[in-house]
């Protein structure tokens, strides 16, 4: 039995992967490809209070939950998890299980989650395991990230976090009390947990990750092709990803977020002149630097 583990990187498709991967996983299961299914919400938000965290109830953990799981060290968890997948898979004759999440990509920076789960997946019988990352051109990555980062409250300024990539080739924020890292070294943290465990990964470029549909590189590793000709291609080419923010959005929530008002569209209104000059300076201040940093993250990790 396999075990293959999707980590990330964020915003490299990975939300479609995972839509496509639970959506379609009774087809896969018939081409030997187990996708674990976490249903038990309750459960997870019990143990997390008892750690102190209070998750965001509204929140799909089916995806994520081992690596919650990891970072509480909740260990029996992490185990019961496993060998469910593996039982599971055994009894729907699949030779492969899938998981799929972008919050793994912590293990480049904190390798005991590798560790933790390589052990136990071994104890509990499986032969192989492989983890997986998508790696995304860094200047587009760094765009994403400080897009994504002003949807959850943060307060973040352009040049500075740039700065911090460049220096540690990582950056690490609280999102819904998950501690999260960014990487853009990816090469050399791969090499690094390569070295420290012996693991068995593998980077796919982002563009060949998302072609000729989202995630076909993994598919094409475990399976004939006789067998990923009998999926359905045009049903899964449909998938939508995460919509991409204006700059004027991203800026508005920015600003929102220091300002502690809800991102509304009825508090941009009450201040539409006020938040229209902050927005216009804070564009400035990002786009007249634009190409200096284009070049060096680009430079530096691609």
């Amino acid at each position: 039995m396999k075990l293959i583990i999707h980590a990330g990187t964020h915003k490299t498709a990975t939300t479609s992967f995972q839509y496509l991967c639970f959506s379609n996983k009774h087809e896969l299961s018939k081409i030997g490809i187990f996708i674990p299914e976490f249903k038990n919400k309750e459960k997870i938000i019990n143990v997390a209070s008892r750690k102190g965290i209070v998750p965001n109830p509204l929140l799909s953990f089916q995806h994520n939950v081992l690596a919650w799981y990891i970072q509480l060290k909740d260990i029996n968890e992490v185990k019961e998890f496993l060998l469910n997948s593996y039982e599971n898979a055994i009894k729907e004759n699949c030779k492969n299980v899938l998981l799929t999440a972008e919050d793994f990509e912590n293990i480049l920076i904190e390798d005991f989650m590798a560790k933790n789960i390589e052990s136990i997946a071994k104890e509990i019988g499986f032969s192989q395991i492989e983890w997986i990352f998508v790696k995304r051109n860094p200047f587009e990555y760094l765009k994403s990230i400080y897009a994504e980062l002003s949807k959850h409250g943060k307060i973040i300024n352009y040049n500075l976090l740039h700065e911090s990539i460049i220096l540690n080739g990582y950056f690490s924020a609280e999102l819904s009390h998950y501690k999260n890292y960014f990487v853009f070294d990816l090469d050399n943290f791969v090499d690094s947990l390569i070295k420290e465990n012996s693991s068995n990964i593998s980077i796919i470029k982002f563009e060949d990750f998302i072609l000729p549909f989202v995630g076909f590189p993994i598919f094409k590793n475990l399976v004939e092709d006789v067998d990923l000709k009998k999926l359905s291609f045009k049903k899964w080419k449909g998938i939508e990803r995460n919509k991409s923010l204006s700059s004027k959005q991203i800026e508005l929530n920015y600003l929102c977020n220091f300002f502690q008002l809800q991102r509304t569209q009825k508090n941009y209104n009450n201040n539409k002149a006020f938040f229209n000059q902050l927005i216009s300076l804070r564009e400035r201040e990002i786009n007249n630097p634009i190409d200096d940093i284009r070049n060096s993250i680009n430079n530096k990790f691609s």
